[in-house]
């Protein structure tokens, strides 16, 4: 039982809610990849530096979804899920 209650809360670590076009075809339990930017400043001599954020770009459970649909779009409130780092924080 308290290996479950861990489990669960780790979960809350790297939680994220996103607005976005609406999908008919998204599901609950999908995989996805969220790419987020990196957003520290570039310097001129680090032309090899990666345009996402290391930390949370990655792949991320969506655990829930809403839709909102009016006369004039759809679109749709995600809350996504990550387990892990890719990368160590030391790095």
């Amino acid at each position: 039982h308290g290996n479950r209650v861990s489990s669960m809360m780790e979960l809350n670590n790297f939680k994220l809610h996103l607005t976005v076009p609406g999908r008919t075809d998204a599901e609950v339990g999908s995989m996805i990849y969220f790419s987020y930017p990196d957003v520290s400043p570039n310097s001129s001599e680090d032309v090899s530096k990666s345009n996402e954020d290391r930390f949370y770009s990655g792949n991320y459970l969506v655990t829930a979804i809403r839709h909102k649909i009016n006369l004039f779009n759809h679109t749709m409130t995600m809350e996504i899920v990550k387990d892990s780092l890719s990368n160590k924080v030391n790095e």
